[in-house]
């Protein structure tokens, strides 16, 4: 497979066994469909460094798991911790990976100021 989960490495172990549980013969195989460099996978799986959000939401589908799962797995907690799917989505949205052009973005940014604003602690 690939580097093994060492045995502080909780993350690393549930990521190795969603790996084979999805049918994935390699990390490598899904690292191509979730189009996430493998050796980022293996350093995930030892425990050397910690996945970002954004290559979080990337292996949720391919694994056939709730992005909640695997954020609750990475940085702790369990899934009712993690942040509701509309807060992940604005963050893929204003994100470095967004769909949106910038003065989408902008648009974007503005309206969520502004539905915000009475929220928040001046």
């Amino acid at each position: 497979m690939g580097a093994p989960a060492t045995p502080g490495n909780a993350f690393g172990r549930r990521l190795e066994e969603a790996v084979y549980a999805a049918g994935y013969r390699s990390v490598r195989s899904l690292g191509h469909k979730a189009g996430v460099d493998p050796s980022l996978i293996n350093r995930w799986i030892s425990g050397a460094t910690q996945p970002s959000a954004a290559n979080l939401r990337k292996l949720a589908k391919p694994l056939h798991v709730e992005e909640g799962e695997l954020f609750a797995a990475a940085f702790g907690g369990d899934a009712s911790d993690a942040p509701p799917p509309v807060a992940l989505e604005i963050a893929r949205l204003l994100g470095p990976d967004t769909p949106l052009d910038e003065h989408e973005r902008e648009l974007l940014a503005e309206l969520l100021n502004r539905v915000l604003a009475p929220y928040r602690n001046t």
